[in-house]
């Protein structure tokens, strides 16, 4: 196969990423992906792993863990999802994209595998087929750890055929209820799905009702838990133009670390991340202490809160729930909007929560911009201008470049363009300015 080839073949897949007409206990099943691995020689048995799951933050926080392991000599393996412009996004080694030979080579492996119904219905999802190569190519490049970030939920996602070495709960809150459910408990108990037996748990802090339901699962299956909210603390000590510095204390000692990422939240993903080496080094994996701060700066993600233009300042974030959305807000309040206004490209998909976001973001907008996705899960711009106007003005456009054109022709040099809501949103500004993906 060609590159091109392979990616003609994944989007023939059933693609729960860009659909929402699908029952989820229907759609996600892991014997399907046991059935795979086993065909494969089941090549994630062949290297220890961290699984992360939750809501906020566990990209990123996956990525931290994965930097500082690497920093620490060991060969990393990464795999995250969605991408913002190329499939090789999803899957790292030691930073490293996947080639486009090796990615193809790994798609025509896998897709023997793969089955279709006289209607056209693929036996495997797309979710799934990624899962394997991701596997696959760690397990060739010979990995010392694979980082794996979990897709959509936890208990019935592709990765959760893992048997990790830990595991790691995000923040936990409201997105995808469509699918996960329409509480915090529900969705917490979907979350807490990767918990194994007696397999320990780095836990970040969470909502009562969240941590109640993580309690119980762990209690059941024997996991031991690490708190991060009673057994670390974290502070930001400085912001930085190009990031924010933290100092980090827990039972094995005091980080002072500096982040390339904006926002005082990443405090707590850092923590999070210390907590989990941490764990890891007292299952007595070898990390120098000095791995942790050189780890935690060497990070490089685009699309959290990431400043990409100025005079006006532009930010793109993949914020996509009310939770994200506030922590974009704090940003912008305390470093943007003290001399400027705030010019908002918006788009969602169907299934996120848009009341609730609109309520953090409308209020401190001076202009909406509302573009229209190319995708069928995309939630109609005039369903969003709907709501979004009690708070403030909004246009529909056609395409999301018109969008961001018009918001950038109307903004003053103090001002700043958001475009914010989702990933495929995110990706097409990464096209409108012309970005490389790191």
């Amino acid at each position: 196969m060609t590159y091109p080839e392979a990616v003609r073949f994944l989007y023939r897949l059933v693609n729960h990423e860009r659909t929402l007409n699908y029952k989820y206990e229907n759609a996600f099943k892991l014997d399907r992906v046991h059935y795979m691995l086993r065909a494969l020689g089941d090549p994630h048995k062949s290297f220890p792993s961290v699984h992360v799951a939750g809501t906020k933050g566990k990209g990123s926080t996956a990525a931290m863990v994965a930097s500082v392991l690497g920093r620490a000599g060991y060969k990393v393996g990464l795999y995250t999802s969605p991408h913002l412009v190329s499939f090789k996004e999803r899957i790292r080694t030691d930073g490293r994209k996947i080639s486009e030979e090796e990615f193809s080579r790994l798609i025509a492996e896998v897709s023997p595998l793969v089955t279709f119904s006289p209607e056209g219905r693929s036996s495997h999802s797309f979710f799934d087929v990624l899962t394997a190569v991701a596997f696959l190519h760690f397990r060739r490049e010979g990995v010392d750890w694979a980082v794996v970030e979990v897709g959509m939920g936890g208990r019935l996602d592709a990765t959760n055929v893992l048997s990790p070495e830990i595991c790691i709960l995000t923040p936990i809150s409201y997105d995808h209820m469509k699918f996960l459910g329409s509480t915090l408990s529900e969705i917490a108990y979907e979350k807490a799905g990767v918990l194994k037996p007696d397999v320990p748990a780095v836990v970040a802090p969470q909502d009562g009702e969240a941590m109640e339901v993580i309690r119980e699962v762990a209690s059941e299956r024997g996991v031991p838990l690490v708190d991060v909210g009673r057994e670390y603390r974290w502070e930001r000590t400085a912001m930085r133009d190009d990031g924010e510095e933290f100092l980090i204390e827990g039972p094995w000692g005091k980080y002072e670390v500096f982040v390339p990422l904006l926002g005082e939240h990443q405090g707590l993903n850092a923590a999070v991340a210390v907590a989990a080496v941490d764990l890891l080094r007292s299952r007595g994996l070898e990390v120098p202490r000095e791995a942790v701060p050189e780890g935690l700066s060497s990070l490089r993600l685009l699309g959290r809160i990431s400043v990409v233009g100025r005079e006006p300042w532009v930010v793109v974030d993949v914020a996509h729930n009310a939770a994200s959305a506030e922590r974009l807000r704090k940003v912008l309040e305390e470093r943007f909007l003290g001399s400027g206004r705030l010019f908002l490209v918006f788009a969602l998909l169907r299934d996120k929560d848009l009341p609730r976001m609109a309520e953090v973001l409308g209020p401190v907008a001076h202009r909406a911009f509302l573009p229209r996705l190319d995708t069928p899960r995309a939630m109609p711009p005039e369903e969003v201008k709907d709501v979004l106007s009690g708070y403030v003005p909004c246009e529909v456009y056609d395409s999301v470049h018109d969008a961001i054109s018009e918001a950038l022709e109307g903004a003053g040099r103090r001002d700043v363009v958001a475009v914010v809501g989702s990933f495929m949103l995110a990706e097409q500004a990464i096209y409108y300015f012309g970005l490389d993906v790191p």
